[in-house]
């Protein structure tokens, strides 16, 4: 009786933890890119802000939560797997769509470049400044 017991232990435990996993993973791959609905949104939307990303930092605090378009030159790539961005001058980070992705390939860093998108965050004490996600290259 002792050993059925603990067999069933195991296998709640197995069960809890494969409901967890599978969990994570969907919540990670939903996570991971932002919806084409948006892409298509910042794509069709007028920025209501229009700007250098040096000057971003320090005159965009009015525009946060709203689509901006932003020139800049592309200082770091990150493609490698997962959602694929770029810092601009400025530390301004930049976060692609999946769709995005083969334009983030065929970038170069000192490349210029302008882009749009949501900007979502503020810069903050660490190493980096504005944050915009998805961003659409506009040229």
């Amino acid at each position: 009786m002792r050993f059925r017991f603990k067999s069933q232990a195991v296998a709640l435990v197995l069960a809890f933890a494969t409901v967890v996993t599978v969990a994570m993973l969907t919540a990670c791959a939903v996570w991971e890119y932002p919806s084409p609905e948006i892409e298509t949104f910042v794509e069709s939307t007028h920025p209501a802000y229009k700007t250098t990303s040096i000057a971003l930092a320090s005159t965009g605090r009015l525009y946060l939560g709203r689509v901006v378009e932003i020139t800049g030159t592309v200082e770091h790539i990150v493609n490698k797997g997962g959602t694929p961005a770029i810092i601009l001058s400025g530390q301004v980070v930049c976060a692609f769509g999946e769709k995005q992705k083969p334009m983030v390939s065929a970038l170069r860093v000192g490349n210029m470049i302008t882009l749009r998108g949501i900007y979502e965050s503020l810069p903050t004490r660490s190493d980096y400044g504005p944050y915009l996600t998805p961003c659409i290259r506009v040229q």
